[in-house]
Order: C-alpha cells, then sequence, then structure tokens
C-alpha cells in the first residue's frame, strides 16, 4: 500500500538535556493513517537511565490559552538504550478518578 503524502517526514526532536547533544524523536509520521505516534531515541551516551516528562493538553480557547485536563507522558531510555514511554497519573476530568482504579 503506497504512503499517503499525509504520511511523511512529520517528527519532533526534543534534547534529552543531560549533558549530551542526544535528543529523543516523537515521530507523528503515521498519525492521520493509524494514529500512532512512535518514540525513538539516540543511543544512550550518557551511561545512565534518562528520563523526561512531556505534558499534553486540550486547549479550550485561543485568546486565553485555557486548558482541559492534563496527561503527563513519561519517556525514560536505560543505559542498554530501551525507550519505555508510560502515561502516568491520568485523572478523569469526571469525578476526579485515577485511569485503570475501579469506581
Amino acid at each position: 500500500m503506497p504512503e499517503s503524502k499525509q504520511d511523511t517526514n512529520q517528527f519532533v526532536s526534543i534534547p534529552w538535556e543531560d549533558g549530551t547533544a542526544d535528543n529523543f524523536y516523537l515521530n507523528f509520521s503515521y498519525v492521520i493513517s493509524t494514529g500512532t505516534i512512535t518514540i525513538s531515541s539516540d543511543k544512550n551516551s550518557s551511561n545512565i537511565v534518562r528520563t523526561k516528562t512531556l505534558v499534553f493538553k486540550g486547549a479550550t480557547d485561543d485568546e486565553t490559552q485555557n486548558t482541559q485536563a492534563s496527561v503527563y507522558l513519561h519517556i525514560t531510555q536505560q543505559v542498554n538504550n530501551l525507550v519505555v514511554a508510560t502515561f502516568v497519573d491520568t485523572t478523569s476530568i469526571y469525578n476526579n478518578v485515577k485511569a485503570g482504579n475501579s469506581i
């Protein structure tokens, strides 16, 4: 199946900020066709476990930048280069219920 023009070269580079020039990458290339965002990283040249937390917010008003509930994506890269991404402390906007907890 051929790639659509919407599914090519759409990524963001974010520095680890750990004293190296290493970055990790959010690849949005297939978000339109599959809904998938992949996360990768340069080889871990720091020789330490490194982490970064990103916050995703939905804007409700262009002028005031008021936001809806936030979700936190915690990205960890191990010394062996394994990259693990997990959502943490995800709270429902209804009844302040954390994701995964029973009601």
